[in-house]
């Protein structure tokens, strides 16, 4: 009689229902951390996109200011709800206005109706245009408020700008 010596083992079910529950709770962590660094990044992206719209609104402001003239600050107060408007006239004389109403930031060309520039995730809380003219027309412009994403992530923004006139030489 010979003797079989068999060292081909397999794994035993043990064994492989140990290494599956391991492997399963590693996955579980990993989808978990995926799903929040998913979400994370969706929420960076709504934030950014409400402080480009933001950023946009403050570039055709300052464009407008830059080429204007005849600046009048009228009403007081910087929250937005107040009376304070920021009207001149702009390169082709037609009369443009700033105001902040309703948590917005709302422009006005000529005699026509405001039109809000700044997003709706966007609550904008002060607004003011100061004066600060010295041997040239120049303007500071401040806005603070606050930006809400979509899943309800709120950030608070301070923006400042000051703005030189810039005559156009037409000859």
């Amino acid at each position: 009689m010979t003797k079989q010596n068999d060292n081909k083992r397999g794994y035993t079910l043990i064994e492989l229902l140990v290494s599956l529950g391991i492997f399963m709770i590693v996955m579980t962590v990993a989808m978990g951390s995926l799903f929040t660094i998913i979400s994370a990044n969706k929420r960076a992206r709504a934030l950014q996109l409400s402080f480009d719209n933001l950023h946009f609104a403050i570039d055709e402001m300052s464009r407008d200011v830059r080429t204007g003239n005849d600046y009048v600050f009228s009403g007081s107060g910087n929250d937005c709800n107040s009376s304070f408007v920021f009207s001149f006239s702009n390169s082709s004389d037609t009369a443009i206005s700033y105001r902040c109403d309703s948590g917005r930031v709302q422009k006005r060309i000529g005699g026509g109706s405001y039109v809000d520039i700044t997003a709706p995730e966007i609550t904008v809380t002060s607004f003011h245009v100061y004066d600060r003219s010295t041997s040239q027309p120049r303007a500071v412009i401040v806005i603070g408020g606050e930006v809400e994403a979509e899943n309800g992530v709120v950030s608070d923004f301070n923006l400042q700008t000051t703005i030189s006139q810039r005559k156009l030489d037409l000859n």
